[in-house]
């Protein structure tokens, strides 16, 4: 990617992903007004019934929580649905093991359901404190209900040209294991980079303790391009095999690393 664009791409995740200082609406989910959830005008789906590819309009968001008791491994979006499209399918691909030879791991996800100003509802990830989520990662008796070690946080950044991942989270091997992962399983076809030391991805590293991801032991932010969002819409089994190397790689990390499987 010629310097140029990087400088493009940079510029552009920075505005969309950064914060309420760069356009979010609200300042968090909860504790810190403005906070989504208390929005009484906002409209949501409380039965998880929707789905976003085909919605009406009706309605702003819904907010879907599935915890699976004694799982260590745990993924997640907080800008699905039409916020950050695509994230939602790549979250349900990877929560599920096609073969059947793993266990489902829990997943959640926050999605807009507007037919139009989806990323009004963006809350960036350093500010997410819902509480639905939190119960399952800092849960208020840890010892019956230990949380999840493992986390994959599921997003997706503005840029058009390229089908890319940019791999951030706090969790320097499974950051690492995870850019080999997709590098040598798609070649030239999907370029992942290590987003805590390629300048284009910076903004969206998720290095900050406070992100929602690296409040887990080990946590993995996953930055998908929209060309890259735009080409999974239309192949379902190169979304399916992405998600699925993704998983793969995170349970062989998890399998050889010192951390506990349970927080």
């Amino acid at each position: 990617m010629p310097l140029l664009e990087y400088f493009v791409v940079f510029l552009a995740v920075g505005i969309v992903l950064c914060g309420r200082a760069h356009g979010d609406v609200y300042n968090s989910m909860y504790s810190v007004a403005p906070a989504l959830l208390n929005d009484t005008s906002l409209r949501s789906a409380t039965a998880c019934d929707q789905t976003y590819h085909n919605t009406t309009g009706v309605y702003d968001y819904q907010l879907c929580s599935y915890p699976i008791d004694g799982s260590p491994f745990f993924v997640f979006t907080i800008h699905g649905g039409w916020i950050e499209m695509q994230t939602s399918d790549v979250t349900r691909d990877m929560s599920e093991d096609p073969a059947g030879l793993t266990p489902p791991w829990s997943s959640y996800y926050f999605e807009g359901l507007r037919s139009s100003n989806n990323s009004a509802l963006h809350v960036t990830a350093t500010h997410y404190d819902d509480p639905t989520i939190l119960a399952i990662i800092d849960p208020v008796d840890p010892v019956a209900n230990p949380p999840p070690a493992w986390c994959v946080a599921v997003h997706g950044f503005s840029y058009e040209e390229e089908e890319e991942v940019c791999v951030g989270g706090a969790d320097d091997g499974l950051r690492q294991a995870t850019v080999e992962a997709i590098n040598s399983a798609f070649g030239d076809s999907i370029a992942a980079y290590d987003a805590a030391t390629t300048s284009f991805c910076s903004s969206i590293a998720g290095q900050s303790a406070s992100n929602i991801v690296n409040r887990c032991k080990a946590g993995l932010q996953l930055e998908m391009s929209s060309a890259l969002r735009s080409h999974f819409s239309n192949d379902e089994f190169l979304r399916k095999y992405f998600a699925l190397i993704v998983r793969n790689t995170v349970i062989s990390v998890a399998a050889d690393s010192t951390i506990p499987l349970s927080s």
